[in-house]
């Protein structure tokens, strides 16, 4: 009996286990189509075999474990392909829409079939100065830069935008995804305690998983409970059995939340893969802060309300601090500079905001200090890669500001960097070369400045331009402003800004201006100018009285650029800039020529026509027996040799004097002395139609430009009379044995009699670089005193010594003053101005007064084309902020990347397409479920089901037999 009873529980425990494994096929062949679902197989065991005589007899089969077909490292493998995917997928929908940007197909809307049309128009510009329809030409071309380039920003704009939405989106998938983990982490750990699998639990996990991988870069591993705990990019805890951290989205910045509540900013750095990295690295080409290099304190700090800092905070009140309470910060600056500084509670009423400016103001303002949730930020204010760090000690902790997790470091500019730079060189080039210009007209009534400030220089967008001393903490440079006033007579006006600090407000520089201006006699008060300078609104403004007219020059100083004057590009922002509007109202002011010279002539003559200012008295004699004539040459030196022979009328050559003797007797009259003079070939010399005296040389001749007059007298003699009429012909005594000078020629130039008078060159190089910070000067002072005459200047001038200045000076047949670089050295262009020396400060002379503010000369050149060839040609300029490239190759080499990245990307996500395919395929061959071997499963055990049952029906008719014997 008891083999029949074993046999009946062999045969029912068979049969149970062959429905539990039709169960587990039938669940196989229901999620045939299931991608998430893994192969699961009976693992069947045999029961604990019984003792018997014959030995242990078997007790049959049971279902030990569900077995789920799953490869834990082909997984991981799918898993982190999915990452990489996940970050192409994102880049290459970003890049495109970037591609359509960028796209210079189209050669005639382009950017760079633009901007050459650009320079082209510039270069007709240079052709034909005063051609209106060539400076409209140029307005309208500019204006087709501004619309291309604000539109590639705005779809920037755009896009960024859009990724902002979507980073939200995809936060929120990580976070729900996150919570459906740890919430199967529970369930799983809870089915499996006795040791059993929770298959289907484990799919959906591993499924959710997947889908985790695919949006962000993550590690996991499985606990011994059978939970698995994910972590996030490079260290930040997402899951951990049934606990999940979360992350949040502010704009487009994304954070990690710590157990704390602690915000963790998270970038392409953290999390550099799936989906999120990708969207966060897209997102970081596209916005231009990235660009700029921060470390921030790693402590969050709150005032005594608990709230974060602000910087309106009180250090006493709101803080807690008391007087006397001081801080201390060193650090370096972009460029590896050290700096340090130091701030200190006087008062009681100083804020945060007073501290965040001490701080800025150590390092020159090349960064800015701000707070942003709680934390001290210190940011560059340079683009790209430098060398910024920051310690500060006090009675306010903010932290370490050495840990990488809180700093922002460049290895290369983005692209919206390097769009940015490209549009901002743009507007530099054009404007800086601009600001150097005047164009058909001078400005007139009033010229407002483009860019303004609340108080200080140091908020001007092109502040970090400005030229400073090598410490930093001056400004230096010089510019001109050239003024035209109601008689057409054109003055220089140089403008310094030594010695003004770069804490100084725009109310200081417009003084600084009106200063120049009150020493060149334009300006007195605010009551009583010609030409002033004031702050309207936050801007420099400069303004003109009726009659009166501006331009500017040779800003050397840069201050123009940054001020917005005279600038043909409005705006420092190439997402938002515009083409001049007063420009386009008025085309005559597009700067196209410039004011400083590479020759003067001068207006009046140096040496000209000499007439007494009263009729005179041909009769009258003079105590004299001797007249000299020494004669000059183009360049004023003496002719040392007789250039005719005159002996034959009686006049003879003095070796000692240079010069031609003429004697006279004392009873020749003076109409008899100007006939002897008119008889020498180079002269003339006359009485007018008014009875006037005159002197003057020959104007068909070129070889005497000049000459000088002597007699032997010193009393009522011929010099005396033209100095007292005014003649003021260089002239001389020579009592045989020494000579006396009594004309200079500079008598009627109106020069100061107290103050030291130079005549001063400032020099520039082809560049527009000022020469030297100390121009060249002659003191004609010590012409004077030294007995030199008008004749000595030029021969200063052209002197062996000062020939480093690359100067010459001449006359011309009209004896007008011509002063012109000589093509040696580095002297380009130049500036004569009048200057006055103090004993300490050289001043600029008034306009009305000084040598060559008496001659004149500087005229506004409608021809001059200087400034339009300068831009035209800056298109083959290379500048050193765009790696010495010129502007269309660093732009044609932006479009060239993105092309190139977006076909990169592309090729990576669909290899990474066909990798994935191929590697689901391994998995399927593992976990997926074959119909086919599935249906012989089931045939398999549908025929051990029957023969089961047959052993049952056999066995039950043994036992009737048995039962039947007994009857």
């Amino acid at each position: 009996m008891a083999g029949l009873t074993a046999a009946l529980n062999i045969a029912k425990n068979a049969l149970l286990t062959f429905q539990t494994a039709t169960q587990v096929i039938s669940h196989n062949i229901a999620n045939v189509s299931n991608e998430a679902y893994c192969r699961q197989k009976p693992i069947e065991t045999t029961y604990p075999s019984s003792p018997s005589p014959a030995g242990p007899i078997g007790s049959g089969v049971k279902i030990e474990m569900i077995q789920r077909y799953f490869d834990a490292f082909l997984e991981k493998n799918i898993n982190l392909k999915r990452t990489d995917y996940g970050l192409f997928s994102a880049e290459e929908t970003g890049l495109t829409i970037l591609e359509t940007l960028f796209n210079e197909v189209t050669e005639e809307s382009g950017l760079i079939s633009i901007l050459q049309n650009f320079w082209t128009a510039w270069q007709n510009l240079s052709n034909y100065p005063e051609n209106l329809s060539a400076r409209t030409q140029i307005i309208e071309t500019g204006k087709l830069i501004v619309e291309a380039l604000r539109a590639k920003f705005k779809g920037m704009q755009d896009l960024e935008t859009q990724i902002g939405l979507k980073l939200k989106t995809i936060v929120d998938k990580i976070n729900a995804l996150s919570s459906q983990i740890a919430e199967l982490n529970l369930q799983i750990s809870a089915m499996e305690t006795g040791g059993k699998s929770a298959n289907d639990l484990r799919d959906q996990r591993d499924k959710l998983v997947g889908e985790l991988s695919q949006l962000v870069s993550i590690q996991y591993f499985e606990t011994k409970e059978g939970a698995y705990n994910i972590v996030l990019g490079k260290g930040f805890n997402l899951v951990e059995l049934g606990k999940t951290w979360k992350l949040e989205v502010s704009g487009t910045d994304v954070y990690w939340v710590s157990t704390k509540g602690e915000k963790i900013p998270l970038t392409s750095k953290e999390v550099n893969s799936g989906e999120l990295g990708g969207w966060l690295r897209l997102l970081e080409q596209l916005s231009d802060e990235f660009n700029y290099e921060y470390v921030s304190g790693n402590k969050i700090v709150y005032n005594l309300s608990g709230k974060l800092i602000s910087e309106g905070d009180k250090l006493v009140d709101d803080l807690g601090l008391s007087i006397g309470a001081s801080f201390s910060f060193s650090g370096k600056d972009h460029f590896g500079n050290t700096i340090s500084g130091s701030f200190t509670i006087t008062t009681g009423n100083e804020t945060v905001k007073d501290l965040l400016n001490a701080i800025e103001s150590a390092f020159n303002y090349t960064v800015s200090a701000y707070l942003k949730d709680g934390r001290l930020f210190i940011e560059d204010k340079y683009r790209g890669s430098g060398e910024l760090n920051f310690s500060i000690t006090g009675p306010i902790n903010f932290g370490s500001f050495d840990d990488p997790t809180y700093q922002r470091r460049v290895i290369e500019l983005n692209l919206a960097g390097r769009l940015k730079l490209f549009g901002e060189e743009l507007i530099k080039a054009v404007n800086e070369l601009h600001t150097q210009g005047v164009g058909l007209v001078f400005y007139e009534k009033e010229l407002e400045a483009a860019y303004w400030v609340n108080q200080y220089i140091k908020e001007l967008p092109y502040f970090l331009d400005i030229t400073k001393t090598p410490d930093g903490n001056q400004f230096t440079g010089i510019f001109y402003i050239w003024i035209k006033d109601p008689t057409g007579k054109i003055t220089p006006v140089k403008v310094s800004l030594d010695g003004l600090s770069i804490n100084a407000t725009l109310d200081d520089l417009a003084q600084k201006i009106n200063s120049a201006l009150r020493e060149a006699g334009f300006y007195i008060d605010s009551n009583s100018w010609n030409i002033r300078t004031l702050v309207r609104n936050g801007r420099l403004v400069f303004q003109a009285q009726e009659g009166y007219s501006f331009g500017f020059s040779n800003d050397t100083s840069k201050i123009l650029l940054a001020t917005g004057i005279n600038i043909f590009f409005v705006g420092s922002d190439p997402a938002n800039f515009k083409v001049n509007e007063l420009l386009v109202s008025k085309p005559e002011l597009i700067a196209s020529g410039k004011m400083d010279i590479s020759a003067f002539r001068s207006e009046e003559p140096l040496f000209g026509l000499f007439k007494s200012s009263n009729p005179i008295d041909p009769s009258q004699t003079f105590n004299i027996t001797k007249l000299y004539i020494r004669l000059y040459d183009q360049k004023g030196n003496i002719i040392t040799s007789p250039p005719l022979d005159l002996t034959n009328q009686g006049i003879i050559w003095n070796n000692n004097l240079n010069a031609y003797e003429i004697d006279i007797d004392p009873s020749t009259s003076l109409q008899q002395i100007l006939d002897k003079l008119d008889s020498l070939p180079f002269l003339r010399a006359y009485v007018d139609a008014e009875g006037k005296m005159v002197l003057a040389l020959e104007p068909n001749q070129t070889t005497v430009y000049g000459f000088e007059i002597g007699d032997n007298s010193s009393t009522n003699d011929f010099v005396d009379l033209l100095n007292n009429e005014k003649m003021y012909i260089p002239a001389f005594r020579w009592d045989g044995t020494s000579e006396t000078r009594v004309i200079t020629g500079f008598e009627r130039f109106n020069l100061n009699p107290t103050i030291k008078d130079y005549l001063s060159f400032y020099l520039f190089d082809e560049n527009g670089n000022l020469i030297n910070n100390q121009p060249f000067r002659i003191d004609l002072d010590q012409i004077i005193s030294n007995g030199g005459t008008i004749f000595t200047l030029l021969q200063k001038i052209n002197s062996y010594e000062n020939a480093v200045y690359g100067l010459s000076a001449r006359f011309d047949r009209n004896g007008k003053l011509i002063i012109e670089t000589t093509g040696l050295y580095n002297t380009k262009t130049f500036i004569i101005q009048d200057e006055l020396y103090d004993g300490t400060n050289y001043i600029q002379t008034s306009y009305n007064y000084g040598f060559i503010n008496f001659l004149k000369g500087y005229e506004l050149k409608r021809g001059d084309n200087r400034v339009a060839q300068a831009i035209a040609d800056s298109a083959n300029v290379t500048r050193k902020s765009l790696n010495y490239s010129t502007l269309q190759n660093y732009y044609s080499s932006i479009v060239g990347e993105v092309g190139s990245a977006t076909n990169s990307v592309k090729d990576s996500k669909s290899f990474l397409e066909t990798l994935i395919s191929q590697l689901k395929s391994m998995k399927e061959s593992i976990s997926g479920v074959s119909l086919d071997e599935e249906m012989a499963n089931l045939i398999k055990y549908q025929q051990a089901f029957v023969a089961s049952a047959k052993v049952l029906t056999t066995v039950e008719d043994m036992f009737e037999a048995l039962l039947n014997a007994k009857r």
